[in-house]
């Protein structure tokens, strides 16, 4: 954040929100898991991650980092149901490899809309 402001000042507060709104989204998410099964469904170490990626994309580019993140996450499972034919409601997925590709992505690409 101290380059963007460093470079261009204006878009700062963008920044700000994103990382804001990234790491607010995934609480967000974290907390409605727990109301519905009552067990952890997503780390906090993923909500920081979000946050840095609204600090490095702003907030318009968080929603195609979530979707391409989720799309990864959703296909890894998939693919590994067809290697092992078992998917469990408990299995786990790394979510913040796919966090990274998603942000990588769209930062040398911009947001998908």
């Amino acid at each position: 954040m101290l380059v963007t402001q460093a470079l261009e000042p204006s878009t700062t507060l963008p920044h700000i929100l994103g990382a804001a709104i990234g790491f607010l989204a995934i609480v967000a998410i974290r907390k409605a898991y727990w109301m519905l099964r009552g067990r952890e469904g997503i780390g906090l170490g993923d909500a920081k991650l979000m946050a840095a990626a609204g600090a490095w994309v702003s907030w318009e580019g968080l929603p195609s980092v979530l979707l391409i993140a989720t799309m990864g996450g959703l296909t890894s499972a998939l693919l590994r149901h067809y290697r092992t034919a078992a998917i469990r409601a408990t299995d786990r997925v790394a979510f913040g490899a796919f966090l990274c590709v998603g942000i990588w992505l769209v930062w040398l690409y911009g947001p998908l809309v």
